[in-house]
């Protein structure tokens, strides 16, 4: 092999190609000078690759927080809408609610004998020394002193043919009472409230068929009974 590269660079054959020695003429201060430079350009080579890739990480996580946090924001403000359409929604039921209540006590009060027409007097003069404790209806019993109603003639056969019965009317509506129990401070608050009741006009008669005082705790308070017909 080396006599084919002899050839080829046209030594002649069988010489040995002279080998120069490598000789390094910087003493050796400047040689370690040189190794820790070059060892420090390598560090330094490799601290900045790793600042770089620590740039790069520190970027995507802070990208990665605001996406995060842009999210949470939206999802609060959702939370917030939701909550608000909550709120809208349980006040609009209540509204609903409160008109409810109103049309069926108008459409109560156009009733003869309807429960609300009965009560919204009462409670609208009840003075607030008073509490009223129960409530309750009854069918007005007839006084056994009342005089038996005459009773008719049967008509005559030839009047009934030429003019034959329509029909019969519907029966009335039984009188009611409406009967309240309650408690009161004083019984000058309950004449009050007695006399407010006959007033109004909303009751044909307001009677107080029961009073009574007793020590409830530390006050005396005085329970009645109220019979308003109607």
């Amino acid at each position: 092999m080396t006599a084919l590269v002899g050839r080829l660079l046209g030594r002649p054959e069988g010489v040995t190609p002279l080998r120069v020695p490598r000789v390094n003429l910087l003493s050796e201060p400047v040689r370690a000078a040189l190794r820790t430079r070059a060892r420090a350009r390598r560090w330094v080579t490799v601290c900045a690759a790793t600042v770089a890739l620590l740039s790069a990480a520190w970027t995507w996580l802070q990208r990665d927080e605001q996406e995060r946090s842009g999210l949470l924001a939206m999802i609060e403000r959702g939370r917030g809408r939701v909550v608000e359409e909550a709120k809208r929604g349980a006040e609009v039921s209540r509204q609903v609610a409160a008109v409810s209540a109103r049309a069926a006590t108008l459409s109560g009060l156009g009733r003869a004998h309807s429960a609300s027409a009965a009560i919204a007097p009462l409670a609208t003069h009840v003075p607030p020394e008073s509490v009223l404790t129960s409530i309750r209806f009854e069918v007005r019993r007839a006084s056994p002193g009342a005089a038996a109603r005459p009773a008719e003639a049967p008509p005559r056969r030839a009047a009934a043919a030429r003019n034959p019965p329509s029909a019969a009317p519907p029966p009335p509506a039984p009188p009611m009472e409406l009967r309240a129990a309650g408690t009161c401070r004083d019984s000058v608050a309950l004449s009050r409230f007695v006399r407010a009741l006959q007033e109004s006009g909303a009751y044909r008669t307001v009677e107080l068929t029961r009073s009574s005082s007793a020590m409830m705790g530390e006050q005396r308070w005085i329970t009645f009974e109220l019979v308003c017909g109607r």
